[in-house]
């Protein structure tokens, strides 16, 4: 359900984004499970002139009926990267194996924050807060520490959306695993 005012830069209102699938293996019965994710966003302006809008994002997830080494890949969540816990390599904020390669997990915790300065027509500046982790349990087990991400963020306007450049560094990052800054570019906002 979508009440912000645009899809790619929104500056006013919220989106609410569930889902619940459940899935069925006819050849093998211990890959029986249900999925479901629930998200919030919220825009709301601070300033008009100039613009200045704080945003700020929670989601949940969870898988119940098989345990995580029973989901196809493909399924399971992840979360770090771009459009997750920024400061973080793409999906490594997430169960690893030994080699330190994500694995995915059984539940997902996000949190996202941003105040978006918009300077002219053109140019605009962000900062951002994010957290989150993917867990291997069904439901998310907060003895295992939710990753933090901070950082700041350059959009470009173009006529079809702002054009991103974030620059994120991990707060609590892991020796090995996490580098010290991470880059990311696309087209629209975050979230």
């Amino acid at each position: 359900w979508d009440a912000s005012n645009d899809l790619l830069d929104p500056s006013r209102g919220w989106r609410l984004k569930a889902y619940a699938s459940p899935y069925l293996n006819t050849l093998n019965a211990d890959s029986t499970f249900f999925k479901a994710n629930i998200g919030f966003s919220h825009y709301l302006p601070v300033m008009r002139k100039p613009s200045l809008v704080f945003a700020g994002r929670a989601s949940l997830g969870t898988i119940v009926g098989v345990d995580r080494d029973f989901v196809p890949a493909d399924l399971r969540f992840y979360a770090g990267g771009g459009g997750s816990v920024r400061g973080y390599p793409y999906q490594s904020v997430s169960p690893l194996r030994s080699d330190e390669k994500p694995i995915g997990g059984s539940s997902l915790v996000e949190f996202s924050a941003e105040l978006r300065w918009r300077v002219s027509e053109r140019i605009g500046l962000v900062t951002f807060l994010d957290g989150g982790a993917a867990f291997d349990s069904s439901w998310p087990d907060f003895s295992t520490p939710l990753r933090w991400g901070t950082g700041l963020g350059f959009r470009y306007y173009t006529p079809i959306g702002p054009l991103r450049l974030d620059v994120g560094f991990p707060i609590n990052r892991r020796e090995g695993i996490d580098e010290v800054v991470q880059f990311y570019i696309s087209l629209g906002q975050a979230f």
